[in-house]
Formats: C-alpha cells, sequence, structure tokens
C-alpha cells in the first residue's frame, strides 16, 4: 500500500556534554555529581507551514484547512548516555511540557510521536517523513510479535496531551547508549507562540556504591531546558519539502 508523504530534511543543532545531578531522598547519603555523562543535541522546534508543502498535495490542503485554528510544528529532540567505565544507565526517561499564552483558546498537543515504541533501538534520521494528516511516518525497525513491556526498548507516553515522555529501559538485549532520537508533531492554537520545556532524568547502576541505583537529573542549560516555535516566524531548519510516496 503506498500513500503520499511529505519528506522533511533536518539541520543538525548544537550538541553539548551536560553532568547529571542526583536526586536525593530522605536518609541517602552523599552520591557525587557526574560530569559529563549525557550529550545533549538543543533542541529543534519549527512551524510546518502549508506554503511549505507543495501546492496540490494532500498534505497542503490538510494544513490549509486547520491553519484558521490550527498550526503545526515539529520538534527534533537527541540525547547520547555516555557511562564511564563500570557505571551502567538502566533507564533514562526525556520529558516535554507544551504551553501557549494564557489567552489561547486551548493548549498544545503532541499530534504525533516517534518512536512509539520499540524493542530496539531507532536508527538516526536526517529526512523523516510526515503523512496527510501530519503524522510522523516510523522507521523501519524490529517490532515485537508478543505484548512484553519487560521487552521495550522504548516507549512514549501522552500522544494528543500537553505532557509527554519517552522511556528507555536498558536490557540484556540492548544496552542504553548511542544517540537516542525522538520528534513529534505537535499541533496548536494557530497565532499563538510555542513553548516546549525538556527535562531529562535516568537512573544509573554505580560501581563503589553497592551496584545500588541511584537517580539523576541532567543539568539543562537554558538553550536545551527550552525551546520556543512561531507560526509567524519565517526562519526555519528545513532544507526540502517534497511530495513522495512511502510503502
Amino acid at each position: 500500500m503506498t500513500y503520499p508523504i511529505a519528506q522533511v530534511r533536518l539541520a543538525e543543532g548544537p550538541v553539548l556534554d551536560l553532568d547529571l545531578v542526583p536526586r536525593l531522598e530522605l536518609g541517602d547519603e552523599q552520591i557525587p555529581i557526574l560530569s559529563r555523562r549525557l550529550t545533549v543535541g538543543a533542541p529543534v522546534m519549527f512551524a510546518i507551514p502549508p506554503t511549505s508543502v507543495e501546492t496540490g498535495t494532500q498534505l497542503a490542503a490538510y494544513l490549509l484547512a486547520q491553519a484558521g485554528t490550527s498550526s503545526y510544528y515539529f520538534l527534533d529532540l537527541a540525547v547520547s548516555p555516555r557511562p564511564d567505565k563500570a557505571e551502567l544507565f538502566t533507564d533514562l526517561g526525556v520529558g516535554v511540557q507544551l504551553a501557549c499564552d494564557a489567552a489561547a483558546p486551548n493548549q498544545p498537543i503532541a499530534w504525533s510521536l516517534s518512536p512509539m515504541r520499540s524493542a530496539t533501538s531507532v536508527p538516526v534520521r536526517r529526512t523523516v517523513g510526515i503523512t496527510v494528516k501530519a503524522v510522523i511516518v516510523e522507521p523501519k525497525m524490529e517490532r515485537q510479535t508478543e505484548v512484553n513491556r519487560e521487552e521495550d526498548f522504548v516507549v512514549a507516553y501522552g500522544l494528543r496531551e500537553s505532557s509527554f515522555e519517552w522511556r528507555y529501559r536498558a536490557s540484556q538485549r540492548r544496552g542504553l547508549d548511542g544517540i537516542l532520537q525522538m520528534q513529534a508533531v505537535i499541533q496548536a492554537p494557530a497565532g499563538f507562540d510555542v513553548r516546549a520545556d525538556v527535562v531529562v532524568a535516568a537512573t544509573l547502576q554505580l560501581p563503589g556504591y553497592g551496584f545500588g541505583r541511584r537517580r539523576y537529573r541532567a543539568d539543562l542549560p537554558a538553550q536545551v531546558r527550552s525551546v520556543v516555535g512561531s507560526d509567524r516566524s519565517q526562519s526555519t531548519p528545513i532544507v526540502a519539502i517534497e511530495s513522495a510516496t512511502s510503502t
């Protein structure tokens, strides 16, 4: 089965090596800050205006039909765990909170999330397909034949909500390393800027602490912690959007 898609080509943004700060609870022993254990790309968010899509395509028609009430944005995120020596990342979460001005008729939501669910890592993509209804085309990857949450490598939560996240879990088959890329299409009220606040948290197994698991959060600077998109801005990191098909 074939259906039309638009190909969005993404530009690469700056990356930063960040520290992990322990999330101490009552009774916890002193745990050190872990320096440069996470590489995070500055989040990229931009509007997908109808004028950026080839005239006459179904996606252009869909965006034009929605333009009076809704705007759509593309959000690209990437993190890379960098454990040291005998350290082990056991799980990692990347959360996003969306918001518009209080005067907006409604708040923005995650219209589409990728990856939604996978038993293995998802390949890094610089070109992403979007269907005629502004839904991200999932990359080809290994899919589970049985529903077994213990074997999930990544699961997305919060579709069609203003708060959403991706949760990664290491397993015997796959460790938490390499580049972990996440993308979302956001639907927001037309004419209002959209703000996305990002949080990253992880659990590590540390040598010297009885190999117990310790919870950390990433110390995110302002350029990584928040990103704002506007449907009135003319700047965009898109190289091209063109008509294509997918099977």
